[in-house]
């Protein structure tokens, strides 16, 4: 009888070595499956961001518009960057896409990218509604293809689920817009105040961007998180990406205003920079590495000198303008 309850306990006590054993092999599964997953998504942001347009592609005016009508570099630019994120490879435009993770796991550079693309081309496409499209300065009704492309844009206010038909919407229309352009129903003022105000807008969001690449503390005084760092290096890396295609278009467009002012010299020295900032691979983990690290690097500041060059540069560009 106390043999049979000994052997019990005994069995008892094996069973639960071995359950133990399982869990712990569980959970090391478990984490070695994380870190994989990690590690895929990083190989994923750095092979996919590197896929980047060139600058060909992303100022190539399609072969059914005639190049040579103002504004039609401008207009393929914005339809060539908003195309490209749709059409990126291992999972288009990521920011509502539940396969690759989207706002349900941190796996999300390629998505910061693509939201620092897309709001570049959202305030691009409400200065073309309000300023570039009207001929009267403000006095003529809104490009109604235009009202709405920057509308659907502008999908920060909406359901995140959905954004990816609006933003497919939002092309649709400013592809509209083009046509109107080419055929002559509808225009793209070249006016040196028109070409002030764009470069108020870049230089204005470029400031923003500079901000968020530059800081140490949060709003609420909290030092910036580890895990926010990528997101505000790849969010910038977004908008040097997408200011850097349109700031060629606007040399393609406004080229000759430029160099009446005198003006062209700083566009052309700010381009390098961008080139080089959104040419160059993006590391594997994105460190913040302080003013005295000796072996730590600092990726959000590297970036950021980049975006402030660029910035510094329009400010110049608007002063001489002006003169």
């Amino acid at each position: 009888m106390a043999d049979g309850k000994i052997k019990r306990i005994v069995q008892t006590e094996k069973d639960g070595v071995t359950k133990y054993s399982i869990f712990k092999l569980t959970l090391a599964l478990a984490g070695i499956l994380f870190l994989l997953v990690l590690a895929l998504d990083r190989f994923v942001a750095v092979d996919g961001l590197t896929d980047r347009l060139s600058a060909e592609e992303l100022n190539r005016v399609p072969d059914e518009f005639d190049a040579t009508v103002d504004g039609m570099v401008f207009i393929s630019t914005v339809v060539n960057l908003v195309q490209g994120e749709l059409d990126r490879p291992l999972g288009g435009f990521r920011p509502d896409n539940i396969v690759w993770f989207g706002g349900l796991m941190p796996f999300d550079n390629v998505q910061n990218f693509q939201l620092g693309v897309m709001e570049t081309v959202a305030r691009t496409s409400i200065f073309l509604k309000e300023r570039i499209s009207r001929a009267g300065g403000g006095s003529d009704e809104f490009v109604e293809a235009l009202e709405e492309a920057s509308e659907r844009f502008n999908f920060s206010q909406t359901d995140k689920i959905f954004t990816r038909f609006q933003i497919r919407e939002g092309l649709d229309s400013m592809r509209k817009y083009q046509r109107f352009v080419n055929d002559g129903k509808s225009g793209f003022y070249i006016r040196t105040d028109n070409l002030y105000d764009m470069l108020g807008v870049y230089r204005e969001f470029l400031g923003d961007t500079h901000r968020k690449l530059a800081k140490w503390q949060e709003k609420d005084g909290s030092d910036v998180s580890f895990f926010d760092t990528d997101d505000y290096y790849y969010y910038g890396l977004g908008v040097a990406y997408a200011t850097l295609a349109l700031s060629r278009a606007i040399e393609a467009e406004f080229g000759e205003i430029l160099r009446q002012k005198g003006a062209l010299t700083f566009l052309q020295s700010y381009l390098p920079s961008l080139e080089y900032a959104t040419s160059t691979n993006p590391p594997w983990v994105v460190l913040d590495g302080g003013l005295t690290s000796q072996f730590i690097p600092n990726h959000r500041s590297n970036l950021e000198t980049q975006v402030n060059d660029a910035r510094f540069k329009i400010v110049s560009m608007m002063d001489t303008i002006r003169q």
